[in-house]
């Protein structure tokens, strides 16, 4: 699908557009182990600018057969593909409110330097915690993280981070404040010959006595995309790594994320993986276009936008040559909602708008069909 797309929008538009959003759309379902079925629980979709930024996240609940808005992030980035600054903000009430911000600082090596986070307090912004970064030899090796108190900012966590020859990250010591550093836990981690991080091994500092507490493996395919990550918990009565939970990650011929499943261990009976969650991807393309005046030389229906949407969204199509036209969007029952377009078309590029204001939130679906095209694509309303 993202190649034909691609090689399309080649042929159709001028390659000069005015931005070029990518949409991915992530439903997480719940497993019922009563049922035995996946059952819708929360959808996040990401939009992406022609850099493969995120500058807009929006996050929704499945409740009572609706998907509900919870959160939205809006971020910026800088030219090193750092977040500079983010802003979170949480539906009530039918509508957006402030909940907090982020904002990155760098130093003069373009490196980070401090992070700040603030919450949304009495209609203004107010300095939560805190994280600093300190370097050696263009390596990072320490990240203090600090909570403000009436304005003072107090201690909490530090990493203290040592590499191996290679460059690759060796151990991670974590400390904590109470008058005084005292060492927590560290991270021992061991890498592949791809520069793939492979194993994390946690050792937890129990009144002076280090011992094992934690483990994470992880295995790759080909071309480095991780496919499975699985932890495991240290059973001192045993003694032996007990797995705990697990991630199974499938992607497309393109290298894009498809599906995740996610379990928990069993050790009842067989000692059987269980699930308990799933993600499930898709991914859209939404073109601005700047210049439609090049030549057209193939049927195209494109993916309306935004989607999902509230409560309208626009539906383009281009035409390369003169045709009879049905634009027509249809219920998941298959009744037909709205005809956009009924009639002759010269070749061109064309937008409609479909409103759904008195439409209820779900699925529905819009046929592009010509004298000799026929074309399907769904959309999302989200009230």
């Amino acid at each position: 699908m993202k190649l034909i797309l691609t090689v399309i929008l080649f042929i159709v538009f001028n390659p000069s557009f005015a931005q070029n959003l990518k949409t991915t759309s992530v439903m997480g379902y719940t497993y019922s182990a009563v049922t035995q079925s996946y059952v819708p629980n929360s959808l996040k979709v990401e939009y992406a600018d022609e850099s493969g930024f995120v500058v807009r996240e929006e996050k929704y609940e499945y409740s009572n057969g609706d998907w509900v808005p919870t959160y939205l992030t809006e971020s910026t980035f800088d030219e090193n593909t750092f977040i500079t600054h983010s802003e979170i903000k949480v539906f009530a009430n039918g509508k957006w409110l402030n909940l907090s911000e982020y904002s990155l600082y760098l130093n003069s090596l373009k490196q980070k330097d401090k992070e700040v986070w603030r919450e949304w307090v009495n209609n203004t912004y107010v300095d939560s915690r805190q994280s600093l970064y300190s370097y050696e030899n263009d390596m990072l090796r320490n990240i203090t993280q600090q909570t403000n108190d009436n304005g003072n900012w107090i201690n909490s966590v530090k990493e203290d981070i040592t590499y191996n020859p290679d460059g690759t990250e060796s151990e991670r010591m974590l400390s904590t404040w109470s008058n005084a550093w005292m060492e927590s836990s560290k991270t021992s981690s061991t890498w592949d010959s791809n520069g793939n991080l492979v194993t994390e091994t946690i050792e937890a500092n129990m009144g002076g006595i280090w011992g094992p507490f934690q483990q994470t493996n992880r295995q790759y395919n080909d071309v480095n995309d991780l496919t499975y990550y699985e932890s495991l918990t240290y059973d001192s009565t045993v003694p032996a790594w007990v797995p705990s939970q697990n991630i199974e990650i499938e992607y497309d011929e393109w290298g894009q994320k498809l599906l995740a499943i996610y379990s928990n261990y069993i050790e009842s009976g067989t000692g059987s993986w269980e699930p308990y969650w799933k993600d499930e991807y898709e991914y859209e393309d939404a073109t601005s276009i700047e210049n439609e005046e090049e030549i057209i030389s193939d049927f195209y229906l494109t993916q309306n936008y935004p989607n999902p949407f509230n409560p309208s969204t626009n539906i383009s199509f281009t035409l390369p040559m003169g045709s009879e036209v049905e634009l027509v969007v249809y219920s998941v029952t298959g009744e037909t909602v709205a005809r956009l377009v009924s009639g002759y078309l010269s070749a061109g590029v064309y937008t409609e708008v479909f409103d759904a204001t008195y439409l209820s939130s779900g699925i529905y679906f819009f046929k592009l069909q010509t004298d000799a095209f026929v074309e399907v694509k769904k959309m999302l309303l989200l009230k």
